[in-house]
């Protein structure tokens, strides 16, 4: 029987057996080859992207999420990344969002991107800044 203390205070029993449950669960069998693509595609982005002269990237240590800084030709975020969607399809994020002193950089999302689009994202930036 549920009190009203276990309803308001408390995560409900249903959701702690299912997390129970999923804690047991062989998370590396399961999900390794997840991480090792976006392992791969982590290092494809920030490799390419660190090699583009006008790029600053640092290399991402967890999540899916890259956020590189442009640093010459592109003075105002919101032209670059509305370029790279209205023109080339490419959906960022524009930094600035992340706060003031952001307002140089792009956050890029790699986690449902092919290496193949990804090549293709670089290039077209690569172009972009020359």
């Amino acid at each position: 029987q549920l009190t009203n203390e276990t309803i308001i205070s408390c995560l409900p029993p249903f959701i702690q057996i299912a997390a129970i449950k999923a804690l047991d669960q062989k998370y590396d069998a399961k999900y390794s080859k997840f991480h090792e693509i976006i392992k791969n595609r982590r290092d494809l982005i920030y490799n390419g992207l660190k090699s583009i002269r006008g790029i600053e990237v640092a290399k991402p240590n967890s999540s899916f999420y890259i956020f590189p800084k442009v640093n010459k030709k592109y003075k105002d975020i919101n032209e670059f990344t509305n370029i790279l969607l209205n023109k080339h399809k490419i959906a960022v994020c524009p930094g600035e969002i992340f706060g003031q002193n952001c307002n140089l950089n792009f956050r890029m999302c790699y986690a449902s991107v092919n290496n193949h689009d990804l090549v293709r994202t670089i290039n077209i930036i690569e172009k972009m800044l020359k």
